[in-house]
């Protein structure tokens, strides 16, 4: 909840949004937490001036991204074994 309204009070803090796709992996909501790392991704994008300033948060963000892709993947494959 408390991280929902930081997101709606300040969205382009790319913060708020990678703590929403944790959340949301967390969830097993894997389709929201693409879409919240894809918001953080892009407030990062938005906020620094500099590249060399956001590298590791971006990495950080990417590196989220990418699991709750290969477990949406995972996920898809599964079901469809079944």
């Amino acid at each position: 909840m408390a991280v929902r309204q930081a997101v709606q009070r300040a969205p382009h803090y790319p913060e708020s949004h990678n703590l929403n796709g944790l959340i949301s992996e967390v969830r097993l909501d894997f389709q929201s937490a693409i879409t919240f790392y894809l918001q953080a991704r892009f407030a990062l994008g938005m906020m620094y001036n500099s590249k060399s300033d956001n590298r590791q948060a971006f990495a950080d963000v990417s590196v989220n991204l990418a699991c709750a892709l290969c477990k949406v993947r995972v996920l898809t494959v599964t079901l469809h074994l079944v």
